[in-house]
């Protein structure tokens, strides 16, 4: 079997949208995407999860995420530029 290494940079100026970011799974893939340079939204329910993801991401000197809690008005309010830096 091949051992694969993905490059740090694979994800480089990719916008991802994580559902469930706060835990488990969408957890570890916020923090994995972003670890490859991904910028990520964070979705979920619970602010101070999504909260502890952020702070993960940017202490991982990972691209600045973008977090917005399911029921937060800024989600439906704003087009996802107003959220996403350089989102076109």
């Amino acid at each position: 079997m091949n051992d694969y290494s993905a490059p740090q940079d694979l994800l480089q100026d990719k916008i991802i949208l994580i559902t469930g970011a706060g835990d488990g799974i969408g957890r570890q893939a916020a923090l994995t995407y972003a670890a490859h340079g991904a910028t990520c939204i964070l979705l979920g329910r619970t602010v101070s999860k999504l909260e502890a993801v952020y702070d993960e991401i940017c202490a991982n000197k990972g691209p600045e995420p973008s977090d917005c809690p399911s029921r937060h008005k800024r989600c439906y309010t704003k087009p996802l530029s107003a959220n996403v830096p350089n989102y076109h």
